[in-house]
C-alpha cells in the first residue's frame, strides 16, 4: 500500500470510529442511560475534529489545541471540574504546551541520531537516517519518517500514540537467522518496509484497528526471518516489502 493509501485508511478508520461513538452515545441516550443534550455535548465536535487531524498528520499544535479546548469545555459543562473551571484553564494550557515541546518531532529525531552517533561514532548520518542495530522509535502527537540501514539488525520496537510513523528497513541486513520486532499503534499508524529477501511472520490482535501483512514471500530458501509482534488499538500497523 502506498503512503497515500495508508493515510486514507487511517482517515477512514478515524471517521468510522467517530461515527460509531456517536451512534453508541445516541443509542444509550434513547435507552435512558444518560441524557445526550446537544447544548452540553457540542464541544465534543472540537475533540473529534482535533483527533481526525492528528490521524491525518496535519498541524500537530492546532489539532492538539482543539482536543484540549473541546475536552476542557466538556469537563466544564458537566461540572467535573470543581469551582470556577476557567481558573484551571491557563495552568492546563501551559502543561499542554510543555508536553508538545517535550514530545515534538524534533526531539524524537534527535534522540534517534544521538543513539546512532553513540553506537556508530565513525558514521555520519543525515536527517531521517539511522543505523541502530536495535532501534526504539517513539512518536507521541507527531510524525516520523526514518530509514534504518543497520548491517547487523537485531530487532527493535516502534510505538505511535496519536501520530504516524514510517520505518524503512529496506537497506538493513540481518546476521542472525531471526529477529523480533514489536510495533504498537494507539490512535495512530505505523508503516514498516523490509527487504524482499526477508521472510515476514506477523502475530498480533487488533482492537478497533487493523494489522496488515502485504509482504510477498521470498523465493530462496534459508531467508532471514523478521518476526513482527503487532498491536493496534484504534490504529493501524502495516508491513510491506
Amino acid at each position: 500500500m502506498k503512503r497515500r493509501g495508508f493515510l486514507m485508511f487511517r482517515n477512514r478508520l478515524a471517521l468510522g470510529l467517530i461515527i460509531i461513538l456517536l451512534g453508541v452515545g445516541f443509542f444509550l441516550s434513547k435507552m435512558g442511560v444518560f441524557a445526550l443534550e446537544l447544548r452540553l455535548w457540542w464541544p465534543a465536535i472540537l475533540v473529534i475534529i482535533g483527533i481526525a487531524g492528528l490521524f491525518s498528520r496535519r498541524s500537530i499544535l492546532w489539532n492538539a489545541c482543539l482536543v484540549f479546548l473541546g475536552g476542557f469545555l466538556l469537563l466544564n459543562y458537566h461540572n467535573i471540574i470543581p469551582g470556577n473551571a476557567w481558573n484551571y484553564f491557563w495552568p492546563a494550557a501551559l502543561i499542554l504546551v510543555g508536553v508538545l515541546i517535550i514530545f515534538g518531532n524534533d526531539r524524537v529525531r534527535v534522540r534517534i541520531h544521538e543513539r546512532n552517533s553513540e553506537q556508530n561514532p565513525g558514521q555520519n548520518s543525515s536527517k531521517g537516517q539511522d543505523a541502530n542495530d536495535f532501534p526504539d522509535y517513539v512518536v507521541l502527537l507527531g510524525g516520523l519518517d526514518v530509514r534504518n540501514n543497520s548491517q547487523n539488525f537485531k530487532g527493535g520496537r516502534a510505538s505511535a500514540v496519536f501520530g504516524g510513523m514510517e520505518v524503512d528497513f529496506s537497506q538493513a541486513r540481518m546476521q542472525a537467522e531471526e529477529v523480533n520486532f514489536s510495533a504498537s499503534a494507539a490512535f495512530g499508524g505505523i508503516e514498516i518496509t523490509v527487504p524482499k529477501d526477508w521472510q515476514v511472520i506477523v502475530t498480533g490482535t487488533p482492537i478497533l484497528g487493523g494489522i496488515e501483512n502485504r509482504c510477498q514471500s521470498p523465493q530462496q530458501e534459508g531467508s532471514p526471518r523478521f518476526r513482527l509482534n503487532a498491536s493496534a488499538i484504534c490504529g493501524a500497523v502495516e508491513i510491506k516489502n
